[in-house]
């Protein structure tokens, strides 16, 4: 049976728009794909810090996840010199997140470690983010221009002080081992929040092992 060449036409044409719509469907969900890994993304091997030692066979020991927060403004390699330990203390991971990328609040830092030992980078290192506020160690003061902050995920003293996972140590330690070598960072100057603001703070506070990192010559411990 001949068919209508009229709506043979017709029908030719409705497929060429199905179509389309489907390459533009696709091509969006492309795009939103590209912006997904802009924003959270595997850390290549070959970017800063080598993380192929961060412990944990999973993929994903370690991921970008970058805050906003931080001087526009860039700094040399060899004006890091310490590296500060703070505790989260709030009641999640998420929130924790979230409260480091809000702009309203202008915290950050570089690296946060939650409870299973995945490492978070959240600001690089040649940026300076805004996680010691008012401080001060030896001659240096303001610390932040000078120094990379590390999170600690931990509920903190407000909302249930928690012990440091194992994970979150072990992860810790490989980090600080990196950050030592890249940044020639003198032991003594792996410092809790504590140290260098401690009227204000209290963290990483009396749970964190200080004694077990000075064991890799990462911080100092006194004994009593």
């Amino acid at each position: 049976m001949k068919r209508d060449p009229k709506l043979v036409e017709k029908e030719v044409h409705e497929m060429e728009k199905i179509k389309k719509s489907i390459d533009k469907i696709n091509a969006n969900i492309d795009q939103s794909k590209k912006a997904l890994e802009k924003h959270t993304k595997l850390i290549p091997v070959s970017e800063e810090l080598d993380f192929r030692i961060v412990p944990g066979k999973n993929k994903n020991s370690s991921v970008t996840n970058l805050s906003p927060n931080y001087s526009k403004k860039t700094r040399q390699k060899k004006d890091i010199k310490l590296v500060v330990i703070h505790y989260t203390g709030m009641q999640s991971e998420i929130e924790s997140i979230k409260r480091l990328k809000n702009p309203i609040y202008k915290v950050s830092c570089h690296y946060l470690i939650n409870r299973g030992g995945k490492i978070i980078r959240m600001v690089k290192d040649h940026h300076v983010a805004w996680h010691a506020g008012k401080s001060r160690w030896k001659s240096f003061v303001n610390l932040n221009k000078k120094s990379l902050g590390i999170e600690l995920v931990n509920r903190g003293h407000k909302f249930g002080y928690q012990n440091f996972s194992t994970k979150q140590i072990n992860s810790l330690i490989k980090l600080c081992k990196i950050l030592k070598k890249k940044y020639q960072i003198k032991k003594e100057n792996f410092l809790g929040h504590s140290d260098i603001a401690p009227l204000r703070k209290s963290d990483p506070g009396e749970k964190f092992p200080w004694k077990k990192l000075s064991n890799y010559s990462i911080g100092k411990w006194y004994k009593n």
